[in-house]
């Protein structure tokens, strides 16, 4: 099993993600560009997929946020996902599809964003810089 990247050096890979080449199949209703696929890899986290997965479909676009946080007992996480508008400014477009606590996690970053786009053969999870 290779050694998981650190903290920079994951952040930094992940920006040199501006495209993909191709799509890949990472669950049962959608696909990863080779950015998200690389994140699911590195980090450890096929797991956020397959959320993702067990939720989709979305409408035509969604946001998923995983933030992390720390504390004596451990890194835990919390999954949204919704249509990416601004509850407060945009009330009449916001829709949330799914929260989920995680109570433990060992994912390396304290956040990262995903975009769900929708595609002719399905979802597609990106990175925002693949957007």
């Amino acid at each position: 099993m290779a050694e998981q990247l650190s903290k920079t050096q994951l952040e930094i890979n992940l920006k040199q993600f501006i495209g993909t080449t191709q799509y890949h199949r990472t669950g049962f209703k959608t696909l990863a560009t080779d950015g998200a696929k690389y994140l699911a890899e590195e980090a450890s986290a096929y797991w956020l997929l397959d959320i993702i997965d067990s939720v989709a479909p979305f409408n035509d676009f969604a946001i998923c946020k995983l933030t992390v946080t720390e504390d004596e007992k451990g890194r835990r996480g919390k999954v949204l996902i919704d249509s990416g508008h601004d509850p407060k400014e945009e009330k009449e477009n916001y829709q949330l599809f799914h929260t989920q606590d995680i109570p433990f996690t060992d994912f390396p970053l304290d956040e990262i964003t995903l975009y769900i786009q929708d595609s002719e053969h399905g979802p597609v999870i990106l990175l925002p810089s693949e957007y």
